[in-house]
């Protein structure tokens, strides 16, 4: 996936302050109850909002401070599926329109392909005592409407889109200054790492050798 992290600050300008792009592998399998377990495994790289070069830092147009920008790799939580209901196993800090409730998906028929979109409102809790942060966030998915159809399918080719609003990063520094921050991406569904795109494929190696060859538990 690639897309921008924009700055929204008042009445000025967006300012698009970095990109990111990374990857994210996702494991899925049964579970005895007749639900499913996805694990997940993601790394991210940066690039200069205005150039486009790889980097690992920038300037925070809005207070002047060189940020650092660490290239990571890391698992998520774990998330269950039963019934279309979600939930969360072993991460209790979440609170989302998105768990605990039937997944409502909303689809709209575009010629041959389908769209599949989901919005999700979600307030994360931190420390004690918890400080929060929220996020509205929508997913997006296009796919070939005779693949959805398709009951036998176990895995779907599909576009992506993830957009969201979330408050300042906290590495920004921004303290009390009002603003929010925009997150969009856009990326594809690939059935093996050889189908990355060579670059990013060279720079993960450089910043994390052996990044890609990770294998779940």
């Amino acid at each position: 996936m690639r897309g921008t992290a924009t700055g929204i600050s008042g009445d000025a300008l967006a300012t698009a302050l970095f990109q990111i792009e990374s990857v994210t592998i996702r494991q899925a399998r049964a579970l005895p109850d007749d639900g499913w377990e996805e694990r997940t495994y993601a790394c991210r790289l940066y690039r200069d909002a205005q150039n486009g070069k790889w980097t690992d830092r920038f300037v925070n147009p809005y207070t002047g401070e060189t940020i650092e920008l660490t290239a990571q790799c890391g698992t998520g939580p774990v998330v269950h599926y039963v019934d279309g209901v979600a939930s969360l196993p072993d991460f209790d800090h979440l609170e989302s329109t998105a768990i605990g409730t039937p997944m409502k998906l909303s689809m709209q028929r575009a010629g041959e392909n389908v769209v599949i979109r989901r919005e999700a409102r979600s307030r994360f809790a931190f420390g004690e005592p918890p400080t929060y942060r929220f996020e509205t966030s929508a997913d997006t998915f296009v796919a070939r409407a005779a693949d959805v159809a398709d009951e036998g399918q176990t895995s779907i080719s599909s576009a992506y889109n993830w957009t969201s609003v979330t408050q300042w990063m906290r590495t920004l520094g921004m303290g009390d200054r009002p603003g929010h921050m925009l997150w969009n991406v856009n990326g594809f569904k690939y059935d093996d790492a050889a189908e990355l795109p060579a670059d990013f494929r060279r720079a993960l190696e450089d910043a994390m050798p052996g990044a890609l060859d990770y294998a779940f538990d």
